[in-house]
């Protein structure tokens, strides 16, 4: 039950406070006028927002952040595969390393009340085409250098 206290210094303190005053002074008056632009989200809570995935034509009216990519579980390319997480759109199928490989909404419907997706891949250098790829086998993934340590108003 022991405490370690660090002192940081005045100067830390008060670069601190400051760097805080001014983080919620921008937040408020985003808020205050309604700008969501400058509002940044993580990858994850873009994975875990259960809205149907924007296809690429959708993306041109209403694009995705610049943070983010999309990425598809790197064994739908095979057929097999595919069928078997069919069966269970719940389960989680990326691992915390398992980036996937870049993939492209072509098209989604739905089927028994469940959004099913046309994918678009490159593989061995030539153009694929998946359909009824579940929700779970896509993922958004942060580009690199811009998760929220590299924000400019990260302390």
């Amino acid at each position: 039950n022991k405490e370690l206290f660090l002192d940081y210094g005045e100067a830390w303190e008060k670069a601190w406070k400051e760097h805080t005053r001014q983080f919620y002074q921008r937040q408020q008056a985003d808020k205050n006028n309604n700008n969501t632009s400058s509002s940044y989200a993580a990858a994850e809570t873009w994975n875990h927002r259960m809205a149907p995935l924007r296809t690429v034509q959708e993306q041109q009216d209403d694009p995705y952040p610049d943070n983010i990519l999309i990425r598809c579980k790197k064994k739908i390319v095979n057929e097999m595969y595919l069928q078997r997480i069919r069966k269970d759109p719940t389960k989680k199928l990326f691992k915390i390393s398992d980036k996937g490989m870049p993939c492209k909404i072509i098209k989604r419907y739905t089927a028994n009340k469940r959004d099913l997706y046309y994918v678009e891949f490159t593989i061995l250098e030539r153009r694929a085409l998946r359909k009824s790829v579940p929700r779970n086998a896509i993922q958004f993934v942060d580009v690199y250098y811009s998760t929220d340590i590299h924000l400019k108003d990260a302390f």
